[in-house]
């Protein structure tokens, strides 16, 4: 029963990744976390193969004893690859360097250590082996370990590059990325899955006098599920989401639309009149959704004007006309005596950081020297 039950988890989930691999590959295969993304689910397919052989060592060994223990040092690339990853969703200009090796220094030597251990050893050997031969099996329990241990290194290394994300566009967007329920979905559904797969490893460790029940299964089961149902769903949000995959040229032209080039510009000539009239820049969290409703166009027709016939995205859109209303704002601020906070804070900016740097962005000059020279 509990064979059966791991050999359907495991052909499920192996048809999933090989389906979400090629939709990846083909969508978006020039974006550089899709790789990342391609790479670590291969690397789950050798890992599950592997752990599938040792619930079915009745029927495959000793014949297919060479089989054993082939995908074991792949499991170490887990950690990384999915790392890296999350750090191109976080960091879109992330390249990899020579010092990104070091990452695969554990994966080096488990290699090393069966390649010597297990690989080139004779078929009654490795027999010996996979009967928990003590000192292998001691090393393999370390192995084990340090496994876990990187899988929670590099959880907690995702989450921080998470929060120095969310801390770095704090100043600069004030509402949520495109991306950022991708993002979210991939980094926190991958803790999730880990934290349930710790959990029935733990339980499998609590000693319980019964030979009814094949706890060593429910663990693998509980694990193996945990993680095809974070498959399933960032598969489902690719496919009815393609553009958190595709490349941003290609989400930048509006295929699907069916507005045409007047209508755009009658649209932005509405948009821009609104902006001067009622001044929403003003406005520190202002989104997109929020001035579609307030001008009564649809929020698409709405990002697409900005982005192809202002050529702007919507941040730097709105930060136009917090400038500008600064710059009005210094120019008569040697009457009005303002304090700097407070002509910022009347602009839309929701800190000095911001203020400084989109306005040096737009200007060329600081708000400080733009106000001396007016």
């Amino acid at each position: 029963m509990a064979q059966n039950l791991i050999l359907v988890i495991t052909t499920l989930m192996v048809f999933i990744l090989l389906f979400f691999i090629v939709f990846l590959l083909h969508k978006g295969r020039r974006v550089y976390a899709n790789v990342f993304l391609s790479l670590y689910l291969i690397s789950q397919i050798i890992g599950i193969l592997h752990s599938s052989l040792f619930h079915m060592k009745s029927v495959l060994l000793p014949e297919y004893i060479h089989l054993f223990f082939t995908g074991y040092p792949v499991i170490f690339l887990w950690g990384v690859l999915y790392y890296f990853f999350i750090y191109a969703l976080l960091q879109p200009d992330f390249k990899l360097r020579f010092r990104h090796v070091l990452h695969l220094i554990p994966f080096i030597i488990v290699l090393i250590y069966f390649t010597a251990n297990f690989y080139l050893s004779g078929t009654e050997r490795k027999l010996e082996l996979i009967r928990q031969d003590a000192f292998f099996y001691d090393t393999l329990n370390l192995f084990n370990q340090c496994f876990s241990l990187q899988i929670f290194s590099y959880n907690v290394a995702a989450l921080i590059q998470y929060i120095r994300y969310r801390k770095r566009i704090k100043n600069f967007i004030s509402t949520k990325p495109e991306n950022d329920f991708w993002i979210k979905t991939a980094l926190f559904g991958f803790l999730t899955a880990c934290f349930i797969s710790y959990i029935g490893k733990v339980a499998v460790g609590i000693e319980i006098n019964t030979e009814q029940i094949d706890f060593q299964a429910i663990r693998y089961a509980m694990a193996n599920i945990a993680f095809l149902v974070l498959y399933c769903v960032l598969f489902y949000l690719a496919i009815s989401h393609p553009g958190v995959i595709m490349q941003p040229e290609k989400r930048e032209k509006y295929w699907y639309s069916k507005l045409d080039s007047r209508e755009a510009k009658k649209i932005l000539a509405q948009l821009e009149e609104y902006m001067i009239r009622n001044k929403p820049y003003q406005k520190p969290g202002l989104t997109i959704k929020e001035l579609a409703s307030e001008t009564h166009i649809n929020e698409r027709y709405l990002s697409q004007v900005i982005n192809e016939v202002k050529k702007q995205n919507f941040f730097d859109f709105i930060n136009a006309f917090r400038v500008e209303h600064a710059k009005q704002l210094l120019a008569k601020n040697r009457e009005s005596r303002r304090t700097m906070l407070d002509i910022l804070w009347d602009s839309g900016f929701n800190s000095k950081t911001a203020f400084n740097t989109v306005f040096k962005k737009f200007t060329g000059t600081t708000p400080s020297a733009f106000q001396e020279k007016s």
